[in-house]
């Protein structure tokens, strides 16, 4: 608090509660004040692959990128390379943006890809989402990419601290080759707080709601399934 008196101002200390919103400061005289503060602004950041679900759908010399658009966002990062070199920022595109094609790649040769999602606090950008690293190869006679993840299980429904495995399957273009560059389907659980799964596809139900699972392969095609923890 600032007490402006006589042409003279004079920082006085208080307290704040922040449940009641209340600040207290002690004072003994009838003089003008302003109250002064500063706003911290908390922002959540994320890193995992079902908030922007990067994926990546390969033509002979190109590349085109699609992810999930998130609310509130300024923009978008795109970076990529060489499986075995360094990533570079590719591309820079609006909030409203969901798509990118990068042109003049190599036919048959690895790529990798990731894609930041940012929001212009005080002047700056400020990542608040970054997906998973995702790994693609250009069509060739022999490789391509998973079209798509398939499995027998569409829901799952356990009780508090039983597991169960879920079968999940990459599919390919017929007579294609798969050349992996990570492993050929990762896991993840929208909320680990109700549901866990690990390398395997293993599931293990923690608390009462629902979560769900995603497998992914290393081009981003996804299968997820609704967990509903009884």
């Amino acid at each position: 608090m600032i007490r402006i008196h006589n042409g003279e101002a004079i920082r006085l200390q208080g307290t704040y509660d922040a449940e009641k919103q209340l600040f207290t400061f002690e004072t003994d005289r009838f003089s003008t004040y302003a109250l002064t503060y500063q706003e911290t602004v908390i922002i959540k950041t994320y890193n995992d692959f079902h908030h922007l679900r990067l994926t990546a759908k390969a033509g002979k010399t190109s590349q085109t990128l699609s992810y999930k658009k998130v609310g509130n966002v300024d923009g978008y990062l795109i970076y990529g390379g060489k499986c075995g070199e360094e990533m570079k920022l590719l591309a820079e595109v609006s909030g409203d943006t969901t798509s990118c094609k990068v042109k003049g790649l190599k036919q048959g040769t690895n790529y990798k890809y990731q894609v930041k999602a940012y929001r212009m606090i005080d002047g700056e950008k400020v990542t608040i989402m970054t997906s998973k690293v995702i790994h693609t190869i250009t069509d060739s006679k022999t490789y391509a990419n998973p079209t798509e993840v398939t499995s027998k299980t569409s829901s799952l429904k356990l009780e508090e601290g039983k597991s169960k495995t879920v079968t999940f399957k990459v599919v390919l273009p017929k007579n294609k080759k798969l050349k992996e560059h990570a492993a050929l389907l990762r896991y993840e659980s929208s909320n680990k707080e109700i549901a866990t799964v690990n390398s395997k596809g293993k599931v293990t139900a923690k608390t009462k709601g629902t979560s769900y699972i995603y497998a992914y392969a290393q081009n981003g095609v996804y299968r997820r399934i609704k967990v509903t923890v009884k």
